[in-house]
């Protein structure tokens, strides 16, 4: 390995680091359900093209306006980033 952690794609795994910071700290239970749930959809060559939206957090048992507020939040902090639906980079 190069120095660098490897993930376990596809399990939802939070780096140290960001389970250390304040903006981790800082937001909701909630908020956390729904970046784990993110990241186990990353599978290394995603990012930037995740999506996630109130109804995927049903099977969290949230409600799609709990999970859009979670999502508000998580980029409230800058633990996630948005752009308009149908956007590419």
């Amino acid at each position: 390995m190069s120095g660098r952690t490897s993930a376990i794609l596809g399990v939802g795994v939070i780096p140290r680091k960001i389970r250390r910071s304040a903006a981790w700290r800082a937001v909701s239970d909630n908020a956390r359900k729904v970046l784990v749930a993110m990241a186990a959809r990353y599978d290394g060559r995603n990012n930037g093209q995740l999506v996630f939206s109130g109804d995927d957090g049903l099977p969290l048992g949230l409600s799609a306006v709990d999970t859009e507020l979670a999502l508000i939040e998580l980029e409230r902090v800058g633990l996630i980033a948005s752009q308009p639906q149908g956007a590419r980079q």
